[in-house]
Order: C-alpha cells, then sequence, then structure tokens
C-alpha cells in the first residue's frame, strides 16, 4: 500500500513538473495587396546656376592683339600706313544681351603722288615730288570708338551660342586731307575692321565653352543612382524631365536654373537603378519659389521596421493572472486587408508564438503613427481557447499597442538634419548649396512585404562658380 502511495505521489509531481508545450498556432495567410496609393504628385527640383562670364569674355579679350599696324602702298595716288591700339573691353549688359564697347586711338602717314611714269627706269616713279601728310604724329594720337553687340542663345546640347557682330566703328578723330578733299578716314577704318572682326569671332568662340551639359548630365545621373542616407537607407529621385530657364544676365553675371521633374522613392535596401540618357533640352519660363520641393514615397521593408519595433518590446515582462511572460521578439510577418499581421515570439511560464493584428494609423497633424483594432489574430485565438485560455489576455494587445504608438517628428528632424548636411558639394571650381527646411509624413499604406510612408519636404538648392 504504501508503495503504491509513493508511486502516485511521483507520477503526481512529475506530471505537475512537466514543461507546457509551446504554444504553435496556425501562422494566418498574408495576402497579395497593393496600397491603395493616389498617384504620386511630380515633384520640383530646381538648381539654380550663376557664372561669372566676365573671365571668358576676358580671355577673348587677350587672344586679339591690343595694337596692329597696316597700310597701302602705291605709285600714284594715295598710300598710308597706320598704326591702331584698342583698350580692354568694357561690357555693358542687359538680359540676354552685351553691348561692348572699346574705345581705340591711331595714327597715320599719308604720301600724294598724282602721276607715275617710268621714264629713265623700268620702275613707274612719281614724276612730280609726292606730297606728305600725318595724323596722330607730334600730336595726340586720334580717338576711334568700337561698339560689338552679343546676343545669347542656348543650344540644344546645353550650351551657350552667342553671335557678336561689329556694329559701330567710328573715327571719332577724322584725318582729313583738305589740299587735295580727300578723307583717308574711311579707308582707315575698313581696314581695322578686317582686324577687328577676328575679336567677335573670338568672342563667340570662348562663349562657346559655357555649357551646362556636365551641369545637367551630373545632375540627372545623381537622380537615376540611388544615394545613400546611412542609418536610414537610400533615395532615388526617378526623374521624368529636364529643362533649363532662358539665360539672363546682370553685372556680368549669367543666370539660369536647371529644373528637373521627378518622383523620388526612399528605400531601406538599395534599390536596382535604371540608367536613362540625359533627354533633350527644353525650356521653360518659371521655377517656383521653392527649389527644392519633392514628394517622396517611403518603401520601408518589414524586415527593417522589425528590427526597430524590438528595441521597444523585446525583453519586455508581463505578469498575466499571475504568470510571467516575455516578449522575445516581434516581427512583422505581412499584410491582410489593409491590416499589419505581427509574429509574436514569447517564453517564460509558457512559451510559444502569436499572431496579432492591428491596423497603422497616421496624425498627419501630430506626426504619429500608431496600431489601431490590436487583436488576436483569429487561429490564434482559438489555439488559445484550446490550451491557454489565460494568455488571452488584453494585456499584451495592451503593451503591443502601446509601444507602437511613435512620435516621428524627431526621427524626421534629424532625418533633416542629416540631409542638410550632404546638401553642400564643392567640384571643379563649383559650388553645391542647399538647405531642406520641412520634411513631413503625409499618409502610410501597407503593402505585402512593405510599408510604404509618403512625405514632403521643401528648400532651397543652389549651385555657382561666384567665390564669395
Amino acid at each position: 500500500m504504501k508503495v503504491h502511495l509513493i508511486l502516485l505521489l511521483l507520477l503526481s509531481a512529475l506530471i505537475g513538473c512537466r514543461t507546457p508545450k509551446p504554444i504553435a498556432p496556425i501562422a494566418p495567410v498574408v495576402s497579395e495587396q497593393k496600397a491603395p496609393l493616389p498617384e504620386q504628385p511630380v515633384s520640383t527640383i530646381v538648381l539654380p546656376i550663376s557664372v561669372d562670364i566676365s573671365s571668358y569674355y576676358k580671355l577673348a579679350d587677350e587672344q586679339v592683339d591690343y595694337k596692329f599696324d597696316g597700310g597701302e602702298q602705291q605709285c600714284s595716288g594715295v598710300s598710308y600706313s597706320y598704326h591702331f591700339e584698342r583698350d580692354p573691353m568694357n561690357l555693358t549688359i542687359n538680359d540676354s544681351t552685351v553691348d561692348i564697347n572699346v574705345s581705340g586711338k591711331y595714327r597715320l602717314k599719308l604720301n600724294y603722288c598724282p602721276e607715275c611714269a617710268s621714264i629713265f627706269s623700268d620702275e613707274p616713279h612719281c614724276i612730280i615730288p609726292r606730297l606728305y601728310f600725318s595724323c596722330g604724329y607730334d600730336e595726340p594720337m586720334r580717338r576711334m570708338k568700337l561698339q560689338y553687340h552679343s546676343q545669347f542663345n542656348l543650344t540644344s546640347d546645353y550650351g551657350i551660342r552667342t553671335t557678336t557682330k561689329l556694329t559701330q566703328l567710328k573715327a571719332l578723330d577724322p584725318c582729313e586731307v583738305s589740299f587735295i578733299e580727300y578723307d583717308i578716314t574711311d579707308e582707315l577704318v575698313k581696314e581695322v575692321r578686317k582686324e577687328l572682326v577676328k575679336l567677335a569671332t573670338d568672342i563667340d568662340k570662348q562663349t562657346a565653352a559655357i555649357s551646362f551639359k556636365k551641369e545637367a548630365s551630373d545632375l540627372w545621373n545623381q537622380a537615376v543612382t540611388a544615394i545613400e542616407i546611412p542609418g536610414y537607407g537610400f533615395v532615388q529621385l526617378q526623374p521624368t524631365s529636364l529643362q533649363l530657364t532662358k539665360p539672363t544676365i546682370r553685372n556680368n553675371i549669367l543666370n539660369t536654373s536647371l529644373v528637373m521633374e521627378a518622383k523620388p522613392m526612399f528605400f531601406s535596401n538599395k534599390p536596382e537603378e535604371h540608367t536613362n540618357p540625359l533627354p533633350p533640352l527644353k525650356l521653360t519660363e518659371s521655377v517656383p519659389n521653392d527649389t527644392l520641393k519633392l514628394t517622396a514615397d517611403l518603401h520601408l521593408r518589414y524586415d527593417s521596421l522589425s528590427v526597430i519595433m524590438n528595441r521597444y518590446i523585446s525583453g519586455t515582462k508581463l505578469v498575466i493572472k499571475k504568470r510571467e511572460i516575455i516578449l522575445d521578439s516581434v516581427l512583422i510577418a505581412g499584410a491582410n486587408n489593409q491590416q499589419l499581421i505581427f509574429k509574436v515570439g514569447f517564453s517564460g511560464d509558457q512559451k510559444g508564438v502569436l499572431y496579432i493584428t492591428g491596423k497603422p494609423e497616421f496624425n498627419a497633424l501630430l506626426q504619429q503613427i500608431e496600431l489601431t483594432e490590436v487583436d488576436f489574430d483569429i487561429e490564434t485565438k482559438s489555439t488559445l481557447l484550446k490550451t491557454a485560455e489565460w494568455l488571452f489576455s488584453d494585456r499584451i494587445l495592451e503593451e503591443i499597442s502601446k509601444n507602437s504608438k511613435q512620435d516621428l517628428k524627431p526621427q524626421l528632424d534629424l532625418l533633416l538634419s542629416e540631409l542638410n548636411k550632404s546638401l553642400y558639394i564643392e567640384k571643379e571650381g563649383f559650388v553645391i548649396t542647399g538647405k531642406m527646411t520641412d520634411l513631413l509624413v503625409d499618409q502610410v499604406y501597407p503593402e505585402t512585404e512593405q510599408l510604404i510612408v509618403r512625405v514632403s519636404s521643401k528648400g532651397k538648392l543652389s549651385l555657382s562658380n561666384i567665390k564669395n
């Protein structure tokens, strides 16, 4: 009898110490679904460009001589030789035209023979003593006024084409030979003009070096390249078009703007890159006040979001009906009917897995996100009612709901700060600067494998070669 009693007590102890069977409900079916996203608005990125063009004109000015000599010698009639000097160019710029004023001065020597003949010689010579005359010798050199007109136009290859013409060449102090009623000035002007036309040609040659194709290509290539934001993910601008505003010039500074239209996206993992060729140049008349205005879709994969959630939930201890469980992990397993599915691993007095559903809601005014309608999945409910009804408690749901509520403003401010640090680039004499002033979440949309968060931002961006 005592033996039987001992065996019964031992059997009862073994039964009482048996480890509870882990909770393992059937995983819910994850449906294939797309977020009901409104069409993404087109974002605009404007890159104002300022180029000091005076250096191009200075280089053109230096390519053509400041002094030159010429003339024409003949036996009969008027023979002359001249010396011409010009000053550096003086630019007067207005919108897309440049007037170039140049002062010049000259001196010349002239001689006149009424008639030549070949007498006592094989070469003809003047049979009457020549008459000599000069201007600008032993007196101030005679003045001359020059003016060029340069018209700016854009080329289809993101460049500048100028058409420069010598529009005025006038002797302010004519050199007249009264005794033969001959004005040598007209002949002088014709000769000098030949040399000065070279300056117009060289101006057009030098300004042809002004090109925005590199800036346009850099901006375009940067837009199709995934840009890493350390600690956050990758931004891909996905450009759709590129335009250029008609250039204007003020105080030797040429101003224009590259205007890109894009539909940017943000990915937690590096996306595939698709190279698109730089589109042909298009012109636009105006640009928005905010030169950086973006609406972007952030594609946040659930595995990345799960890592963040575990920072807040993993290790949480809960006491339910005098029993303790520990929330070890929370994974976003997918979505179904606009609700997220969470796989919660736990241990303690009971261990296993729970599947919980919740609908993400976003408060645009407060910039806060939280889960609503948090509940056990139907298969999890059934399993708990059969095996561990004490776990069927609002305590777990409340903890998940509480930790899901996040104020996004601090994270957005930190991301904004990191973005602004990257908006200063010095390269090959040019400086790109910018500042984003806002970064706000507009809405969130759950999909099968990712959560799409639509954000908007605005700011300013500029490119310049002007040294401060």
